[in-house]
């Protein structure tokens, strides 16, 4: 039995089409300065607008900035920006094991990611495990905010109900009667790959909006505090 988390490097977290990893502009501007590459090129090559389902109702997706999945930012079975790593990528699997472990229920675990599979956290673990979430977290919000506020300035497309869609209608039928999880995850991955070529992709112009938004002095400066406060984090898990 394990008392800590482990990475594994399986890379299961980076490659799972239907496992989405939605980003904040912090997070964008983050691997832009790590790699010391534009805004634009991280676009273009790494993270566009992604579809993230809605829990409560399966035919409705909503439309964010999101890695482009398999994570083409992993590179010789590692994060080639582990250190400006997305916020929603540093938070797993720890937010998991503290609500295992504060509910006493393991249904949140799931035992394919071997890196979670039989750990039993000691209250030591618990608690810094507890804490670093509870910063990443708070960043996570603040910057969740700023983000949506960017979208829904260059007037992207937020969501997409598909349940008037006939090919959703297809692949609903063809999944109508399944039972084991592999194939619920298959179910999952051609609902996001129909809503995400119904968004299409960014263009040009959106880029540039994003960009220049980017810059913005006040935007940079929340970015650069909440970056020294998730470098600070990251020594709580040491």
């Amino acid at each position: 039995m394990k008392s800590n988390f482990q990475c594994l490097n399986c890379g299961k977290c980076c490659n799972s089409y239907y496992a989405q990893i939605n980003i904040t502009i912090g997070d964008i501007i983050r691997i832009s300065d790590f790699m010391k590459k534009p805004i634009s090129y991280i676009l273009k090559n790494f993270i566009g607008i992604n579809a993230f389902g809605d829990p409560e109702n399966p035919e409705k997706f909503s439309y964010e900035f999101g890695i482009n999945m398999p994570c083409a930012l992993r590179k010789d079975e590692k994060c080639s920006v582990y250190q400006a790593r997305p916020l929603n990528c540093r938070l797993f699997p720890y937010w998991v094991l503290v609500h295992a472990s504060k509910s006493g229920s393991k249904d949140f675990i799931d035992d394919s990611y071997k890196c979670m599979s039989g750990i039993n956290l000691n209250e030591k673990e618990l608690k810094k495990y507890d804490n670093y979430v509870k910063v990443i977290g708070e960043a996570l919000m603040e910057e969740g905010e700023f983000t949506d506020k960017i979208l829904d300035d260059i007037q992207i497309m937020r969501s997409v109900d598909l349940q008037h869609n006939q090919d959703y209608k297809k692949i609903a039928e063809k999944y109508k009667d399944v039972q084991k999880p592999e194939d619920f995850k298959k179910l999952e991955e051609e609902k996001i790959r129909l809503a995400k070529e119904i968004f299409s992709e960014l263009d040009d112009h959106q880029i540039s909006l994003i960009e220049e938004k980017a810059k913005n002095p006040d935007l940079v400066e929340k970015i650069k505090n909440n970056t020294e406060k998730i470098q600070d984090a990251e020594k709580i898990l040491d």
